[in-house]
């Protein structure tokens, strides 16, 4: 689900980016559509990864503790 999330997110900044550069900088657009496609599978990974093992209300220092 997150890598999906990512991926279209990355498709989708990079198709915009061509559009307000204009064609150019390509570069400039992979290295930001990746940064926020990357961003996106990070954040959706990490909240279904260890939601289940520390729910914001009962976070605890064991629980912070064992966080990578």
């Amino acid at each position: 689900m997150a890598f999906l999330c990512g991926t279209f997110v990355n498709s989708y900044v990079l198709a915009k980016m061509k559009i307000w550069t204009k064609g150019r900088w390509l570069w400039t657009r992979i290295i930001g559509s990746t940064v926020c496609g990357e961003l996106v599978d990070s954040v959706i990974f990490y909240f279904v990864a260890f939601y289940e093992e520390c729910r914001p209300r009962t976070w605890s220092r064991s629980c912070l503790r064992n966080m990578p």
